[in-house]
């Protein structure tokens, strides 16, 4: 039986089970023992296990245990409960212990059914015939539950589950849209029902410096992602690292970051997939050669990456050839530079924000196409763009971090390209910012009004769900999306709403909860109160991801006087019912109120507002 170790962060204990030829305590050799102590007298009998209970599956994959936990739980209070862990003792025929897992899982504090599943690499199904399963919350033992068999997951026929915890393929792997394995082994559905289809598939294991690269192709590129996930290796089972995967619609692929092994076992999904995968040396490519575009599958030699047309051609190191930086009153940093990157490939802004003792304060990696405001759950804000053509480049930075202990007076920066090349770093003192520039429409800008400012009747901001770098635009006479109309009460429902703008008082970018616009006009003067009722009543005070905010524009969230107002739950610890917001209105004036719903999709809530 192959050697299976632990899912990382999910650990294995074995209990050692009695050889064929030990000698039983009741034999009457045991009473010779030769250094003459009296034997262990015979422990109590085992207690029956609890009988079964809906809601638990247990199924054996290929070489792994799979197990699905459907139902109630009561609301713990708060989101910094102990947390929720899971045992499953694999018991065999004479109830034995055979193995032991244990993982931890996320029922967040939300009352009312649950779903959720894990796995586990296991080698046990030729002797485990029986099972437990507890839960805990905490310390406290809230659920047990006896397994007395463990059922096979079925082949599919037709259609496949991505995840592989309903069936899986005989050969091949399932594709399909939407289905994420976690590195911690949790499954999570995606929208509907998991619908994928069997195909043929190609692995590959590379080695680069300490990093294993797996790459999984369908042999028809016309399939979806997979749920990939790592290996069991000598230093225990390794998720593939999800922040290096990356998924075209026909490849996945992702780095486990092991000792490289000569050998290893793929698991895709829940399931093995290859047993005794090689792992090789990335093939080097020569000057001229073709060569992956992304940089993956093979390597060019030293001196030379893969461009654009995918061949091997020289590379040199992005160069800075003129910065300016600035610190305004409020302790924003910005800064213009400008150089040459012969490859045009720049992708990432190295920067050390440093105090007036040349104490660095704070370092960051950044890219541009990424933008934020200082808010509860993030203390960074950063907004930058960058122009490349013919191997010159300019760009524009500004950020802000709440965590610098002292006014910033200086700061280093370098850049790095995409084949991991990076410039000279410079070291640039801050000055006073000048008068800000003004932009024209449509043109790039800053949103913090550092470096430069829109013309009056514009604003600098993106629209929602848009890409690229902050420009100055005119707010739409009317909103473009079809919101129902606020007229003193509302009782509706955010599933299916989209989830692509921000509010201020959570994360950048919402929730990854669902929410819904809707449209109000005043009709007289004054303090205008929002209230959420009934939004997903079984939310835990406190928990708060319940969100109201008010906007004057529909589609342009980060502008600075585009929003008036954000309400969480958690900023009053009330629960749902205490969720309002108060906003000062003029008579005709029309603004866009949302609510977004808790965690992930969407549930029915009750809006009302109470008018001067």
């Amino acid at each position: 039986m192959r050697r299976l170790l632990p899912l990382l962060a999910l650990p294995l204990t074995v209990a050692c089970v009695p050889a064929d030829d030990a000698t039983p305590a009741d034999s009457p050799d045991a009473l010779d023992a030769p250094d003459g102590r009296m034997p262990e007298p015979d422990p109590p009998p085992r207690q029956p296990p609890p009988a079964p209970t809906d809601g638990v599956s247990l199924r054996w994959g290929a070489e792994s245990l799979l197990l699905t936990l459907d139902g109630e739980v009561e609301p713990a209070a708060d989101i910094n409960s102990p947390g929720d862990r899971i045992e499953v003792t694999l018991l065999d025929g004479a109830d034995a212990v055979v193995e032991i897992h244990e993982a931890r899982v996320v029922l967040y504090p939300i009352a009312g059914p649950w779903h959720r599943r894990a796995w586990w690499p296991s080698g046990a199904e030729a002797v485990a015939e029986s099972a437990v399963v507890r839960l805990y919350r905490g310390d406290a033992l809230t659920l047990e539950v006896a397994v007395q068999a463990i059922d096979a997951v079925p082949l599919a026929d037709g259609h496949c589950d991505p995840l592989g915890f309903v069936d899986r393929c005989a050969e091949g792997a399932c594709f399909g849209a939407g289905a994420w394995m976690s590195p911690a082994g949790q499954a999570f559905e995606p929208r509907g029902e998991p619908v994928g289809a069997c195909a043929p598939v190609s692995p590959t294991a590379w080695v680069h410096d300490d990093v294993v690269l797996v790459d999984v192709r369908a042999d028809d590129p016309e399939q979806g992602a997979l749920a990939l996930v790592g290996a069991p290796t000598a230093d225990g089972f390794v998720a593939a690292d999800l922040r290096g995967a990356h998924g075209d619609g026909w490849r996945n692929f992702g780095f486990v970051r092991i000792t490289p092994p000569p050998t290893l076992d793929l698991y895709v999904g829940p399931h093995l997939f290859a047993a005794d995968l090689p792992v090789e040396a990335k093939p080097q490519r020569a000057a001229g050669e073709p060569c992956d575009g992304r940089r993956l599958v093979d390597v060019c030699a030293d001196g030379t990456g893969c461009g654009p047309e995918e061949t091997c051609r020289a590379i040199s190191a992005p160069e800075i050839e003129q910065v300016r930086a600035v610190v305004d009153p409020d302790g924003l940093v910005a800064l213009t530079f400008e150089g040459r990157d012969a490859q045009g490939d720049v992708d990432t802004l190295h920067l050390e924000v440093r105090d007036d003792e040349g104490r660095p304060m704070q370092r960051y990696d950044l890219r541009f196409a990424w933008s934020a405001r200082p808010n509860r759950f993030n203390p960074f804000a950063g907004e930058g763009h960058l122009i490349q053509q013919d191997g010159r480049l300019r760009g524009t930075y500004t950020v802000r971090d709440t965590r610098w202990p002292d006014r910033a007076a200086s700061i280093r920066v370098a850049l790095e390209d995409t084949e991991g090349l990076i410039g000279e770093t410079l070291a640039v003192d801050l000055g006073a910012p000048p008068p800000p520039v003004e932009r024209a429409v449509d043109e790039p800008c800053d949103p913090f009004e550092v470096l430069d400012r829109c013309p009056a009747g514009t604003l600098c901001d993106r629209p929602d769900g848009a890409d690229g770098p902050m420009t100055c635009l005119r707010p739409p006479a009317a909103c473009a999306a079809d919101l129902p109309r606020l007229e003193g009460a509302y009782s509706g429902d955010n599933r299916g709403a989209p989830d692509r703008t921000e509010a201020s008082c959570t994360w950048s970018r919402g929730n990854i909860g669902d929410e819904q616009g809707h449209v109000f006009t005043a009709a007289r003067s004054g303090p205008h109160r929002f209230i959420v009722r009934d939004a997903e009543p079984d939310i835990a005070p406190g928990y708060g991801l319940a969100t109201l905010f008010v906007r004057r524009h529909c589609a342009l969230p980060r502008a600075g006087d585009s929003e008036l107002g954000c309400a969480h739950i958690q900023d009053d610890g009330q629960g749902p019912a205490a969720l309002s917001l108060e906003v000062e209105l003029q008579a005709g004036e029309t603004v866009y109120v949302f609510v977004e719903a808790p965690w992930t999709g969407g549930a029915p809530y009750a809006l009302d507002v109470e008018a001067p």
